[in-house]
């Protein structure tokens, strides 16, 4: 904004130089076309837009700055189309990231179900098996008292 204010101020001064040769030759700026007045407008304007000083520069210094204008204009766009594209690009893989995550995350409380679900049946298998131990154990008390009593009843017979 300031830099527009100083190249108005420029023009100002310009402006009042040009009257006042027009002045001396006799020329005053009531008196010039209404259609020039509108051309001369549009230059100054133009002069502004390129950053030139339209008063004192040649046409082949106007076309340039045009030209540098387009070139940075088409840069421009080319730029933004690149970053839309790698935007999409970003959110294309920060989606894959997320469905990734979430995968990772019920394989993970899959792993955990799992888990559990083993050490249940470790747990339950143990209880079995300390089970079978005691009736394994009650079983051959069994069998050995039940051949000791054998052997007693066979002794008592034969010493009877």
């Amino acid at each position: 904004m300031a830099a527009q204010q100083q190249m108005i101020e420029v023009y100002k001064q310009h402006e009042a130089k040009l009257e006042n040769k027009l002045h001396k030759v006799g020329l005053d700026p009531a008196s010039l076309e209404p259609n020039l007045i509108q051309r001369l407008d549009e230059i100054a304007e133009l002069g502004m837009v390129l950053g030139v000083d339209p008063l004192d520069t040649t046409v082949f210094d106007i076309a340039k700055a045009m030209s540098d204008q387009i070139d940075t204009e088409h840069d421009l766009k080319y730029q933004s189309h690149e970053l839309q594209t790698l935007q999409t690009s970003l959110e294309e893989q920060l989606s894959c990231m997320n469905n990734l995550k979430m995968q990772l995350e019920e394989t993970q409380r899959n792993q955990a179900l799992q888990q559990d679900t083993i050490d249940d049946k470790i747990s339950e298998w143990t209880r079995g098996i300390k089970h079978l131990q005691a009736k394994t154990e009650e079983y051959l008390s069994r069998s050995t008292c039940s051949q000791v009593c054998s052997h007693l009843t066979l002794l008592t017979e034969a010493y009877s």
